[in-house]
């Protein structure tokens, strides 16, 4: 990339911006999604693949229908067919429009290469995917990566943002939280560097009190609207997370 004046580029129309979720997931991008373990966010992210592939709004954002590449890897296929099953009620065929591997066992380069093939070969077809899922990240970045060195994290990233950016589609990782006494419910609760949150294009936390055992979720974003300290719901009936009052911390 060359040099170019900044009078030169400020003339240049970009268009309007896309989105995957209007005002909070762009169309390009890549978007952490941390918890501690069994805390709900393969269950939220579910929810969220549920309407992207329907084209339904998203606690209340609108959507634009598209397909889904989602990559389990750390989570057992019972869960996911049980969840699954709840959540074709909500959203009648929301499978339809998402392709999943199991890759649960399998090591890093075999995943990295299954996505790659993946996304390319969607490419050639009518409909290429405008959203993947990477369930966790953590299985799929090399194994000599130490997440919590800045620039090792940082490099590990922008593996993932060229590919969103080569493919034009949108990257939700799934992520975990550090392990250690207090939890803040601040997005510095994830695990690793902060180098994570300086590239992603938003960042969201679920976190519990545990005195109440109340969950709540917080999110960062580059540009649009956040969602920032807000209760959630989980019914156990529906299996579908709703977000409930605004906190102050």
């Amino acid at each position: 990339m060359g040099l170019i004046k900044m009078s030169t580029f400020l003339r240049e129309s970009l268009g309007d911006e896309k989105w995957v979720i209007k005002d909070f997931m762009p169309e390009v991008g890549v978007t952490f999604l941390a918890a501690s373990p069994k805390s709900g966010k393969s269950t939220v992210v579910r929810q969220m693949m549920a309407c992207v592939s329907t084209g339904s709004p998203f606690w209340g954002r609108e959507t634009t229908r598209g397909r889904i590449l989602y990559l389990v890897c750390d989570e057992d296929e019972r869960d996911v067919w049980e969840h699954g099953q709840a959540v074709d009620k909500a959203y009648p065929g929301w499978g339809e429009r998402i392709d999943c591997a199991f890759m649960r066992g399998s090591d890093r380069e075999t995943i990295w290469n299954m996505l790659m093939q993946a996304i390319t070969d969607a490419r050639g077809e009518k409909e290429p995917y405008s959203l993947v899922v990477l369930d966790t990240f953590a299985d799929v970045i090399d194994p000599g990566v130490d997440l919590n060195q800045y620039q090792q994290t940082r490099e590990a990233l922008r593996k993932v943002t060229k590919l969103t950016q080569d493919h034009q589609l949108h990257v939700v990782c799934l992520h975990h939280v550090n392990k250690r006494g207090e939890f803040s419910g601040s997005l510095v609760d994830m695990m690793g560097s902060q180098g994570n949150r300086s590239i992603t294009n938003m960042n969201m936390l679920l976190y519990k009190d545990e005195e109440s055992g109340q969950r709540y979720i917080t999110s960062e974003v580059r540009r649009g609207m956040p969602i920032v300290n807000r209760e959630f719901h989980y019914d156990p009936e529906t299996k579908l997370v709703e977000l409930g009052s605004a906190v102050f911390r």
